[in-house]
């Protein structure tokens, strides 16, 4: 019993992890469109995209070491390769939702879309 208790507590996390980053302050319009901004200006300036690189790099480094962490708790009978695989997937289709999220503001399709993030990061 205990394993099934750690495993589904272990599912948890990374269900919470993934969904942090769509907490109610990372969804509200001016931050959507200060980020989209940042992007946008990233493809037009080479100094504007390198600032940003070097800043998104860092966090982008930490946050996929960490969610790996998670889904290797996870699912230990991934190798690590597929591991980072399905880490890429869910940031992805993360980056999809957020412009999604930004144009349409659909609460059902954002939770549908962390929903399938969820099960890229443990589906089978």
């Amino acid at each position: 019993m205990a394993a099934a208790s750690n495993a589904a507590d272990a599912n948890e996390r990374v269900d919470q992890f993934i969904r942090g980053a769509y907490c109610e302050e990372f969804l509200e319009p001016g931050y959507l469109t200060l980020r989209l901004s940042l992007w946008a200006m990233a493809r037009t300036d080479d100094a504007i995209a390198a600032a940003i690189a070097a800043a998104e790099a860092s966090l982008y480094v930490r946050y996929a070491e960490r969610m790996e962490e998670l889904i290797a708790l996870a699912r230990p009978d991934l190798d690590p390769t597929e591991v980072a695989h399905r880490v890429t997937d869910v940031i992805v289709t993360q980056n999809g939702l957020w412009l999604n999220w930004a144009r349409y503001r659909k609460p059902d399709d954002l939770e549908r879309g962390l929903q399938r993030c969820v099960r890229l990061a443990l589906g089978d």
